[in-house]
């Protein structure tokens, strides 16, 4: 009752924006141009933009970078995903970290080991079809990490706990981790920072399901360790960035509470990438970038099994200005994906794909463009076209943008040999196509943006479980996604106020069927009160009810509704130390995102910071 209450009061409280550090930033804003530090492959395309804060970075839950968010779903549970606008799967979502795609084409996605949150500056989330620039894993979106580079050294301490554990049970603490991040070398040429991270979860906590269920999960432990290095040459016009990551995991899971099977699992992640970039005149440049990243996982669950997945991303572009104004991208992108495991048919199987696009930024007045893109999957033989039209006003923006999906079966769909899990080789290609139109407006201290849009999927592939409780895949037609997104944050210092509503209807055609991972209702809301060296926040978190399947019976389930109040504070203790403090689910609701998944409920976070 009481979260209801604030929910209600904080739609009349004074309103403000969200500034950089502390209000937990949602805007749609223009891409940089491709000149820029920064440049993303949709030179005019409206993004989401975040920037963590302490208690997202050092929480041991990957999905609190994005769970500020009316429009995005994540999960790490269960089954882990992203989902984005009714996607539902993990693989349907690109991962990319400085413009290097961490995608393979084993069917689970990207994986959080190939995330070093400790070094994060900004995450850009494009929501919708992006494959026509980002390739084929991007059909239902894509998710840009940017890493940065420090001028002072670092040292991040994060503790967390789940409701009264440090107490009752075993006198520790359920999360501590402590990240270094270390500039080796700082000049005007070259720059190389050193990282290292290590986070230990004890990982058993009490839980109440939705439904009444109590009890405390257990079996649950987990030990990361992650390590970067992250450096950045400039010579005259031509820079050099590279990139060198290890994770490794030990992690032991629980399994369903219906169906509890005690899985060990070590996972070792490596990534090496270099990208060039040459500036042959204030309006050319040419940008070469190659990647090589590797993911090992050994698993025990009775019986031994492994998989192994490793890709050779490499790319190419040419961009110049051959009009006063008129911008030509061109790209060229090729991978190579290996992907063996004891669960598919084969020893191995190799997949390479040559693809090539083409965009164009059209001035057609000072405050309208054209964007067109059209990308060519070789391999496929599929050609793929986005649209781009921002309109900018004195203080506003509107935009239209089409765009298209594409994404061939996994290679674990399509040749998977366990048990419980067979591989389709009839599985065809899914497709998906969006319309979305949108308007940010500024007026002094008040943000609003709102956006609309529909999705429409072709072949989408999902589960299916046969009488003998055999999961696999199959093409179950076409689909559809309708929503709305509207977005206000304002600032009346010392009060910071913001709101998210999403609205999402994603449903299958012929039988009408939910699509899984979309709740139809979610908001988010926060009220700050920032003074010179500290802040408050409550924030809560609503979302509806939505399906989840039943991965042994094959039919749809339909999760509780949940609904979180948070409290966090901000405190510049010293000139060099700063503290964030929180609580998670301050009124202890009951979550479980994943059927058969409890989550924690209460939890408490702390995270102290000194740089020297």
């Amino acid at each position: 009752m009481n979260q209801v209450l604030f929910f209600f009061l904080s739609l009349f409280i004074s309103t403000a924006s969200a500034q950089d550090d502390i209000a937990l930033p949602k805007q749609y804003i223009v891409a940089s141009p491709v000149e820029d530090e920064f440049s993303e492959r949709m030179l005019t395309a409206p993004f989401t933009k975040i920037k963590p804060q302490p208690l997202q970075i050092t929480s041991p839950y990957f999905e609190n970078l994005f769970n500020t968010l009316s429009s995005v779903q994540s999960r790490s549970s269960g089954s882990p995903t992203t989902s984005i606008r009714g996607s539902s799967q993990a693989g349907r979502v690109l991962f990319l970290l400085n413009n290097m795609p961490l995608n393979f084409l084993d069917g689970f996605g990207s994986s959080s080991l190939f995330v070093p949150t400790e070094i994060l500056s900004s995450i850009h989330i494009f929501e919708g079809p992006s494959s026509a620039q980002y390739g084929s894993s991007a059909m239902g979106g894509s998710v840009h990490f940017v890493s940065k580079q420090r001028k002072s050294a670092l040292v991040r301490l994060g503790l967390s706990d789940t409701d009264t554990s440090f107490l009752q049970d075993e006198g520790t603490l359920s999360t501590g981790n402590i990240a270094t991040v270390v500039p080796v070398i700082s000049s005007e040429k070259y720059t190389l920072q050193a990282s290292a991270f290590l986070q230990k979860d004890r990982g058993d906590y009490p839980f109440t399901t939705p439904n009444g269920q109590n009890g405390r999960r257990r079996d649950n432990a987990e030990n990361l360790r992650r390590f970067s290095l992250l450096g950045h040459a400039k010579l005259d016009q031509l820079e050099i960035s590279h990139l060198l990551l290890y994770s490794g995991l030990n992690k032991r899971t629980p399994g369903s509470l219906y169906f509890p099977t005690v899985t060990e699992q070590n996972s070792d992640a490596f990534m090496a990438a270099v990208s060039t970039r040459y500036k042959i005149s204030d309006k050319t440049m040419w940008t070469s970038r190659i990647a090589y990243s590797l993911l090992h996982s050994d698993f025990f669950f009775g019986v031994n099994s492994l998989s192994n997945s490793d890709k050779l991303w490499i790319s190419q572009g040419f961009a110049w200005e051959f009009l006063p104004g008129w911008l030509s991208q061109t790209v060229f992108d090729l991978s190579e994906n290996q992907f063996r495991s004891s669960f598919a048919a084969a020893e191995g199987f190799t997949r390479t794909e040559p693809e090539v696009a083409q965009t164009l930024a059209i001035p057609v007045t000072s405050r309208l463009t054209v964007e067109p893109t059209v990308r060519y999957l070789a391999k496929y033989q599929e050609t793929l076209f986005q649209l781009n039209i921002p309109y900018s006003f004195e203080s506003a923006k509107v935009w239209f943008m089409y765009s298209e999906g594409f994404r061939p079966p996994a290679l674990i769909d399509l040749y998977a040999a366990d048990p419980t899990y067979k591989g389709n080789p009839d599985l065809t290609p899914e497709k998906s196509r969006q319309l979305e139109a949108g308007l940010s407006w500024h007026y002094e201290s008040i943000d609003v943006s709102s956006s609309v849009f529909q999705i429409n999927y072709d072949n989408l592939l999902q589960g299916t479980v046969d009488n003998v409780g055999v999961f696999s895949k199959i093409n179950a037609g076409e689909a559809r996604s309708f929503g709305f997104t509207t977005k206000l944050t304002a600032n009346f210092q010392p009060w910071i106020y913001h709101i998210g509503y999403s609205s999402l209807i994603a449903r299958e055609h012929a039988t009408g069927r939910a699509l899984l991972f979309s709740p139809q209702h979610q908001v988010f809301t926060s009220l700050t009160y920032q003074r010179e060296r500290w802040s408050a926040v409550i924030q809560e978190t609503l979302w509806s009810s939505f399906q989840d399947l039943n991965f042994t019976t094959g039919s749809q389930i339909r999760m509780a509704p949940w609904q979180s109040t948070d409290i966090l504070l901000f405190s510049k203790l010293t000139e060099k130390i700063t503290g964030s403090f929180g609580i998670y689910n301050l009124f202890d609701q009951k979550r479980e995102l994943t059927f058969g998944y409890p989550e924690p409920q209460r939890r408490t976070a702390l995270a102290l910071e000194y740089s020297f």
